[in-house]
């Protein structure tokens, strides 16, 4: 059971954490939002539950209202007198859903300023604009980056680059920032900022794949997530990335001032 704190909410009411059972996660079928919460404050809300609702719309599963989920977080929020960390919302019918806080990892200092390791994993999720829960994938990558001492997985498919196991991929080559088309991923809450505010400062965008043989032209890259926000790349396998490119750090800061707005 992965679960932070004494209490979750189940089916709208509160409950001490240890009725939330594992058999509650239904593989393959349940439909999930993980989001942050600063100083007891839900980031990006209105993003997340209109995800949610994609996601509901794109498996034929329907969800609490808005309003029903957010009084849940609140409540939550309160109960546990946590007023930091990350809250995952699990949703299997409109009368079978969970709220519930689960362990975090936001980097540190050391990751933003010098990177993380990653490698490559090939892997296909299937319906990916769907935020469903894949517990087999899911524990296989965890094991994969565990041996490696990973921060993320990157996957690829048929040689080309697509998304992080928890997170989205940007590229920078030359004056250009590349990432996967939205069709082939599932589009994260935190690339749709950064692609607006890579919109809004006037730089150039590409949407395609990059081929994993041209990994080695590549000048940097770099994660978007919940939890990473927007996270320098090191190392991909054993091709290196610069991470002190000055745009990535100007969308780094940009990032960060609209998550504390």
């Amino acid at each position: 059971m992965v679960i932070r704190g004494d209490f979750c909410i189940i089916r709208g009411h509160i409950e001490p954490a240890e009725a939330f059972k594992n058999e509650f996660i239904k593989n393959g079928c349940s439909i999930y939002e993980v989001l942050r919460i600063l100083k007891g404050k839900p980031i990006f809300i209105d993003e997340h539950l209109k995800r949610l609702s994609k996601s509901a719309n794109l498996t034929d599963c329907q969800v609490p209202t808005n309003e029903v989920i957010e009084q849940s977080i609140a409540q939550l929020v309160k109960a546990n007198n946590i007023y930091n960390g990350n809250i995952e919302i699990v949703v299997n019918t409109i009368e079978d859903w969970s709220v519930r806080f689960i362990p975090h990892h936001w980097p540190g200092l050391k990751e933003y300023k010098y990177g993380v390791k990653t490698m490559l994993y090939r892997a296909v999720r299937e319906n990916p604009n769907a935020k469903v829960k894949l517990m087999d994938l899911r524990a296989a990558v965890g094991n994969f980056m565990q041996q490696n001492n990973l921060y993320e997985a990157i996957y690829v498919n048929e040689g080309l680059v697509t998304e992080g196991s928890k997170s989205n991929i940007f590229f920078i080559s030359g004056n250009t920032f590349i990432t996967a088309p939205e069709k082939q991923v599932l589009p994260g809450i935190t690339r749709k900022i950064v692609l607006h505010i890579l919109e809004q400062h006037g730089y150039k965008t590409g949407f395609g794949n990059v081929h994993i043989n041209e990994l080695p032209r590549i000048d940097c890259a770099f994660l978007t997530g919940t939890s990473p926000g927007v996270l320098p790349i090191a190392q991909i396998n054993d091709f290196k990335y610069d991470v002190t490119r000055p745009e990535m750090r100007h969308i780094m800061s940009l990032f960060e001032a609209k998550m504390l707005a």
